[in-house]
Order: structure tokens, then sequence, then C-alpha cells
């Protein structure tokens, strides 16, 4: 029985430390992230803040969050998180927590530039409540009752427990004076009782047979495919899902080998699930929400790739004119409609491989792959006066935008030498 306990143990403690781990990827692409500091925590930006942080993650990603600074005066927040409680160190921390008898898992981390040498004085905070849906979840996969409790109500939960379910019951300690209760009810044990008080009503030479061969049997038959378990939730532990169980057997270890199968089955399920979230999570951080098209944080984090894949390209930097008069004029509203208006056509007008960035505001950024400048300047001529024919019969406004090329690697080898020499060409055609 003990070494099927620990198996239990083991895999409750490895899903858990696996959710740590998916929480603590997916909480650094944010900390370590200039835009972040910039426009939420310097700039206090809302529009940004509501668009980027709260409520986008809640929505997107299912996490509560918490914005504040490093004296924990809050930013912006979904839900009330006791600051007070937690350390705050210069690396991210991930732990559960008690909230008004709720548990929750949360990571915490310092807001730091994208080379981490700028600390913007704020903290993120994610946390996912361990609630019924979550804990149902986690049962279903383990075949196993899961009780989440603090210090102060373990010992109790574990007394009352211990004879209701005398199968198997144990209280794991997980931290920070939190512990997971697991029960097991099988009826086998009130039958073995049974078996017992019959023999020993015999004779005592015949308790003696059978109890040695009972001993026997209960090596042969329990011992070894417990062994076999233990090994097997090494291998979970690692991340091995393909394994052999014993399956023809009839009796109750038989019914838990089943279960145990099923409850390795819906881990990798999960762990697939997780994986996939986790990709489509990376893939959002790097697209614009108005216009779905690449930010300026994929440009910047995806730079050095372009250059490694190519020898030559040309970088477009483009303003529109006069925007700011639209937005005061007929309101924001009609400005987004603007902007997407403007992606669409930049897409279909620039070739599938060319790389289009909202770089912020009414400014993209067009990356012409495998072309010279002069090149580019006919190309962006020529899309220039379809733009403008294109926007007059949109929207009944003149509509135009003025651009800066600088060609890689003449101008420049480094992403922000390019773009400077890109913005003050830009600016001498609109002088």
């Amino acid at each position: 029985m003990t070494k099927e306990v620990e198996a239990y143990k083991r895999t409750i403690l490895y899903i858990i430390n696996r959710e740590k781990q998916i929480l603590k990827n997916q909480i650094k692409d944010y900390t370590y992230w200039k835009d972040l500091g910039e426009n939420a925590v310097v700039k206090r930006d809302k529009l940004w803040i509501k668009s980027n942080i709260n409520p986008w993650i809640k929505n997107t990603l299912g996490y509560d969050v918490v914005l504040f600074t490093e004296d924990r005066r809050v930013i912006t927040s979904s839900f009330n998180f006791p600051l007070n409680k937690i350390p705050l160190k210069r690396e991210i921390e991930i732990s559960l927590m008690e909230i008004n008898k709720d548990f929750y898992l949360y990571a915490v981390g310092p807001v730091y530039d994208e080379n981490r040498k700028k600390f913007y004085g704020a903290y993120l905070l994610f946390a996912r409540k361990v609630d019924t849906e979550y804990i149902k979840g986690l049962e279903e996969i383990m075949g196993i009752r899961l009780t989440f409790v603090s210090k102060d109500s373990s010992n109790k939960v574990s007394l009352e427990d211990y004879y209701k379910y005398p199968y198997l019951h144990m209280v794991v300690p997980l931290e920070n004076g939190i512990y997971v209760v697991m029960d097991k009810e099988d009826t086998s044990l009130h039958e073995f009782n049974k078996m017992i008080l019959i023999i020993f009503g015999i004779s005592l030479g015949i308790i003696l047979i059978l109890s040695i061969s009972l001993i026997r049997v209960l090596l042969n038959i329990t011992f070894k495919p417990f062994e076999k378990l233990v090994e097997v939730s090494h291998k979970i532990a690692n991340g091995e899902y393909e394994i052999e169980l014993i399956k023809n057997r009839d009796d109750e270890l038989g019914d838990f080998i089943k279960a145990f199968t099923y409850m390795i089955s819906k881990i990798k399920e999960r762990e697939e699930k997780l994986k996939w979230e986790k990709r489509e999570t990376e893939k959002l951080a790097y697209l614009d929400h108005l216009t779905g098209v690449y930010n300026r944080r994929f440009l910047e984090e995806s730079y050095e790739d372009i250059k490694r894949n190519h020898s030559l390209f040309s970088l477009v930097f483009v303003d529109l004119d006069n925007f700011k008069n639209i937005n005061d004029r007929w309101g924001h509203e009609l400005g987004d409609r603007v902007l997407v208006n403007v992606s669409e056509f930049f897409k279909k007008n620039f070739r599938d491989y060319d790389i289009l960035v909202r770089y912020g505001g009414d400014e993209f950024c067009i990356i012409l792959l495998n072309i010279d400048k002069d090149t580019a300047e006919k190309i962006v001529h020529r899309v220039k006066e379809k733009f403008e024919i294109e926007m007059m019969s949109s929207f009944g406004f003149n509509l135009s935008f003025t651009y800066g090329i600088a060609e890689y690697p003449k101008d420049g080898e480094d992403l922000n030498t390019l773009l400077k020499v890109a913005d003050e060409r830009m600016y001498k055609y609109k002088d």
C-alpha cells in the first residue's frame, strides 16, 4: 500500500509543478517587456493597459492579474490580492496562497525591459483560483478524491476522513501551510477482515498454512504490480507516457491498474492542451490587438532571425499623414476602422512573405525581403498612389502617408540604426 500512496503523491506533485512551470513561462512573456514598463508603469496609458493587460489577460489567458508598484500601490487589478503577504524579489516567484478560504496558484515577477537592464519599479502578478472545476479536472485525471486545505484544518479533515475512506488516505504538504488531502474508498478491506475471522475460527494449524500461502500470493500478486506502478510514476514525472501495464486482471487491483492507465491518458491530454494553449498565447503576444498584424515586440524579438536568414532587405517606415485630425473630428471609433483598413490594404499590396508591423499609433513598418533601397522606393511609390485612391473610395476623405527607407546592411546592421535612418528620411519628405 505504501508504494501505491507514493505513486499518487508523485503524480499530484508532478501535475502541480507542471502548472507552475506553465504559469512561469506565460508571465515571463510579459514581465520582461519594455512596452509594459513604458506604457503601463511610466505613462499609465489606460487604453494600452485595457488592450494588453487588464481585462485582456483575464479574458484571453484566464488569469486574474495585478500590476503594482514596488511600494505595493496598485496600477491595475482584476481582483483584490493581499499584496502585503507576498515577498518581492528581482526574479519570478511561483507559489500557492489561501485568500478568504479560497486557494490560488500565483506567479509574481519584476517588470524589466527585454535585456533586463532597466527595472521599472513595478511588479506583475498572475493568479489562478484552485476552484471546484479545477479540482474536478484533477480528480478525473487521477481517479481519486482531492481536498485542498489549510494547516489549521488539515488535521481535522485527516481525522474525520480516516474512517470514511479506510482504503487509502493521505495528506500531502504543498507550501505556505497548504495541503492536499487524497482519499480513495475500497470495500476490499472489509471483506479481508471477514476472511481473517473465518480462518481464525477453523484452527490454528490451518491459519498458519493459509497465512504462509496468502503472504506468498500477496507478495506475488499485489506488491509486484505496485513496484511496476512506482516505476511508471517515475517515467510519467519525466514526461514519458508510452508505457505498458498489466491489464489481464479482474480483481480490485486490476480495476486500479485500469484507473491508473486512464489517469495517464488524461495527464497526456491535459499536457498537450496546455502546450497548445501556450503556443496560441505566444502567437497573441506578437500580434497587434486591433489590426491583427505583427506588433513592435515581434519586430524587436525576431530581428536577429531576419538578419540571419536574409543578407539584403529594406526597412520602410510609414507614418499616416494628419491621422490625428481624423480622431479629433470623427472620433476614435472611425480612427480604429481606418487603421484596420490600412493594415488590410498593406497586406494585399505587399508580398505575403514581407513583414508588416504596426509599430505604434499611426506608424507602420514594412520589411521588404531581398530588395534594395532603390527598388523599394519604386514599389512603395506605386503602393502610395493606389493607397490614396482606395482610401478616398472607402472613407470619402483624403488620406496619404509619408515614408522613409533604410537598406540592410548598407545603412546599418542593428534595428535601432535602420529605424533611425528611415525615420530621418521620412521627416525630410514631410518637410
